[in-house]
């Protein structure tokens, strides 16, 4: 491989590598984060990043008016996933997660999905197109998830 006119050993090459891979194994550490409202007492769990975050945050609140016991989470980024603050909720209690977010197919949600495992449902609510999600959508998921 030539890097700016300088050809690299396999080995060099090798080492590089070594020496990124230390690094994102850092980031993963260091800099993982996301926001949690309402997780504490959640019986689901509505997730999503970006303006689908805060449209579904809103959707929460409403739901917990209505009596629902709906947390959230969001990422404040998505690399490094946030890993732990799904693998820390308590899927004896946690009967389902709703990702939304503005994809088809689902990217997001996909993450989810690997590392909840299976310990619990997980479903969506995805718009796509440059079509800004809504929140009666979102609530409707919502309440499905339920039944």
């Amino acid at each position: 491989m030539v890097l700016g006119g300088v050809g690299l050993s396999k080995m060099r090459m090798q080492s590089l590598n070594e020496q990124d891979e230390a690094l994102y194994e850092e980031w993963k550490t260091n800099e993982a984060e996301a926001e949690e409202h309402l997780t504490g007492d959640a019986e689901y769990i509505m997730t999503g990043y970006g303006t689908s975050a805060r449209i579904g945050r809103s959707a929460v609140n409403i739901l917990r008016g209505e009596g629902l016991r709906y947390g959230f989470i969001r990422p404040k980024k998505l690399f490094p996933f946030p890993v732990e603050v799904f693998k820390k909720l308590d899927y004896g209690v946690v009967k389902g997660l709703l990702c939304i977010e503005m994809s088809i197919p689902a990217q997001y949600a996909e993450d989810v999905k690997n590392i909840v495992a299976g310990r619990s449902p997980v479903k969506t609510c995805l718009r796509s197109g440059g079509e800004i999600i809504e929140r009666a959508d979102i609530l409707e998921a919502a309440r499905q998830l339920i039944l």
